[in-house]
C-alpha cells in the first residue's frame, strides 16, 4: 500500500534572503503571472513562502528561488515549528543573565492600530432649517422638535498610534514570554530609563540582544537595533511577527548556531 504524501513548505533560507521583492519577482517569473498577482501576497510571508504543496512543486519553487539569488528550501510541512503560546509580561528580571542567554528567537515589531479618539461635536444647525422648524410650529401647533429628523448625534473619531510587541523565545523546553511596549514596567533598566516607550522598548531589545548574542532577531528587531526607521519594519499586525518566529524557530532548528 502507497504511503501517503507528505504537504510540503518553501522557506527562505536566511535572513538576508528575505528580500519581498525579489522573491515576488522570482516566483512571478517561475510560475508565468504578473509581478503584481504574487507581490502582497509575499510581502506577508515572513520567510514562509508556500505550504501545503506537493514535494515536486516545492521543490520546483525552492530552486528557482535559489537561481534567482534567493536562498530557498523545500521540506515537509511537519518541520516547520509552531509556536508555544503566549505568556504575557508585564516585568523581566534581566540580571539572570544564563536565562536570557538561552534565547533562541528575539522577535520585535511595531504596526499601527486604530484606537477611538475624543467624540467629534456635530456641525452647527443649519439656519434654513431653524425656520422650517419654526414655520412648521406655528402651522401645527407642535413643538418644533416633533415631525423632522433629529440632529446627528456625535460619533466618536478613530485615531491611530504605534503599538509595539516583543516575543522573546525558548526552544528547550518551548516557552513564549510577550512583552507589550504601552504595558511593561521599564524599572528593570534602572538609570537608563528614558521618557518615551518606544525608546525604552529599544532599550529592553539591546539588553537582551547582548545577553543572547546567538539568538536569531526579527527584521523589527534589527531595525530598531540598528536605529533605522520604523517604517522599514512593514509589519500589519501582530501576526506577522509570529509568522516570521515561526521561520526563525524552523531555521533555529535546522541550523543551530
Amino acid at each position: 500500500m502507497p504511503e501517503p504524501s507528505l504537504d510540503y513548505a518553501v522557506l527562505i533560507a536566511d535572513e538576508a534572503s528575505l528580500r519581498p521583492s525579489d522573491i515576488a519577482r522570482a516566483l512571478a517569473a517561475h510560475r508565468k503571472v504578473p509581478f503584481q498577482d504574487v507581490v502582497q501576497t509575499i510581502r506577508r510571508c515572513w520567510g514562509i513562502v508556500e505550504e501545503k504543496r506537493t514535494r515536486p512543486e516545492a521543490e520546483a519553487a525552492a530552486q528557482a528561488l535559489s537561481r534567482s539569488g534567493v536562498a530557498a528550501l523545500a521540506l515537509p510541512c511537519g518541520l516547520v515549528e509552531d509556536l508555544p503560546p503566549a505568556q504575557r509580561h508585564g516585568r523581566l528580571d534581566l540580571s539572570d543573565r544564563v536565562r536570557w542567554g538561552k534565547l533562541s528567537i528575539i522577535g520585535a515589531a511595531c504596526f499601527t492600530v486604530s484606537a477611538p479618539g475624543p467624540a467629534k461635536a456635530p456641525a452647527g444647525e443649519d439656519p434654513s432649517k431653524r425656520v422650517l422648524k419654526t414655520a412648521f410650529s406655528m402651522m401645527t401647533g407642535l413643538p418644533t422638535g416633533m415631525g423632522l429628523p433629529k440632529p446627528p448625534t456625535a460619533k466618536p473619531a478613530e485615531t491611530s498610534e504605534l503599538a509595539a510587541v516583543l516575543d522573546l523565545v525558548f526552544a528547550e523546553p518551548p516557552e513564549r514570554l510577550r512583552v507589550q511596549a504601552s504595558r511593561f514596567d521599564y524599572s528593570c533598566l534602572s538609570g537608563r530609563m528614558v521618557y518615551d516607550a518606544l525608546g525604552n522598548f529599544r532599550l529592553l531589545l539591546a539588553e537582551l540582544a547582548e545577553a543572547a548574542p546567538s539568538a536569531r532577531l526579527s527584521r523589527g528587531a534589527r531595525v530598531l537595533l540598528e536605529k533605522r526607521p520604523v517604517r522599514e519594519m512593514g509589519y500589519d499586525a501582530p501576526e506577522d511577527l509570529e509568522r516570521e518566529c515561526r521561520w526563525l524557530l524552523t531555521l533555529a532548528a535546522l541550523r543551530p548556531r
